[in-house]
């Protein structure tokens, strides 16, 4: 029987096994670098989690609000959150290959839509990669069907598969 996950806040001592999952996960894009992942912790530390397994880091989930029509560059660091925002953005999944299966995205996934629904939030945003987006759909979430073209521009710097998708509220 596999142990089950514990979830808790990121913090900043977390960030060397964040690097490490993202390393192990990671085929495209180039994972980004510490300096870009604390600066999401930095501008939302209330959404951004971590998965461990009888102590070992498993995975993880960074998200914070942000304005869904201009999701944030790859690997740009955010000084501070836009002063109007309508989504919480979901950032970066990850999980150790070591640890799949253990349905811990799924948790990660669960409980920053929970959030969502908490802060007020009508939608939920990502950009999905290495042929993620049947993963995401489980969740609602559904490829804008036309992208604005500064859009499919930030999308081509993710990756050749990169896919902008949204998910809005049951009760939006």
């Amino acid at each position: 029987m596999r142990p089950d996950a514990a979830i808790r806040l990121l913090q900043a001592s977390d960030i060397d096994a964040v690097l490490t999952i993202q390393s192990r996960a990671y085929t495209e894009p180039v994972p980004e670098t510490a300096e870009v992942l604390l600066s999401k912790l930095h501008i939302s530390p209330a959404t951004c989690w971590l998965a461990e397994v009888d102590g070992h880091p498993a995975g993880y989930l960074l998200t914070h609000p942000w304005i869904a029509a201009a999701p944030p560059a790859l690997h740009a660091p955010i000084d501070a959150l836009p002063a109007e925002v309508d989504c919480l953005y979901l950032h970066d999944l990850a999980i150790h290959p070591d640890f799949r299966g253990y349905k811990i995205a799924g948790a990660l996934v669960q409980g920053a839509l929970r959030a969502a629904d908490e802060m007020g939030f009508a939608q939920a945003a990502l950009i999905a990669v290495q042929a993620s987006r049947k993963f995401w759909a489980r969740f609602g979430f559904a490829p804008l069907s036309d992208p604005h073209p500064r859009l499919r521009e930030k999308l081509a710097s993710y990756s050749a598969d990169a896919t902008f998708m949204l998910r809005r509220a049951v009760n939006a």
